[in-house]
């Protein structure tokens, strides 16, 4: 390629130009394929976040289903340590 444009003939530089232009609206539809792959992602993560919170306390509500009994979990303790007891 000559290092100025202008040098070129017209017919060239309109098929660059539109060469260029083509690949540049094909760059976009992929970015906006990607944009939407990643907002159904960030939804997914959110839904699974959401469902992992209320975990814990689904479980307990199963247990103390299961065992008749009503299942508390010391406040002082953290999660992952788990200070159990039964009323």
């Amino acid at each position: 390629f000559p290092s100025n444009w202008s040098d070129l003939p017209d017919s060239v530089e309109g098929s660059v130009n539109a060469e260029t232009e083509s690949s540049l609206k094909t760059m976009e539809a992929k970015v906006e394929s990607l944009e939407n792959e990643l907002a159904v992602m960030r939804s997914s993560l959110t839904a699974v976040e959401n469902a992992v919170r209320d975990m814990p306390a689904a479980l307990m509500t199963m247990l103390e289903k299961s065992m008749g009994k009503s299942l508390q979990i010391s406040e002082q303790c953290s999660e992952s340590e788990g200070d159990w007891s039964f009323r």
